[in-house]
């Protein structure tokens, strides 16, 4: 809009402007409550300490076949590597 055109608002009275506000206080006020009854989501979980130690050691670039490899699921002996370079990692018996 130019400034020698005149806004439509400024042609309305003041009562008709003042019924404006009023009506959009209230649909403000109508989301806001909706916002707030609604749940909301939690946060996603933080990893463990176990995962995250398990999540570097198995981006470690520096293991080698037959390297013990301790995880949140267990230890593991290095085996080798995938052609899309994952580990390839054996179970190691449990000791009782």
């Amino acid at each position: 809009m130019s400034i020698d055109q005149v806004s439509p608002d400024s042609t309305i009275s003041r009562e008709a402007w003042r019924k404006k506000v009023e009506q959009a206080r209230e649909r403000a006020e109508r989301a806001r409550q909706e916002a707030a009854s609604r749940p909301r989501e939690a946060p996603p979980a933080r990893p463990s300490a176990a995962q995250v130690a398990t999540e570097r050691v198995l981006n470690d670039e520096t293991l080698q076949t037959g390297d013990i490899v301790a995880t949140d699921k267990g230890l593991f002996v290095l085996r080798g590597r995938s052609d899309d370079g994952g580990l390839i990692l054996q179970p190691l018996p449990r000791q009782r």
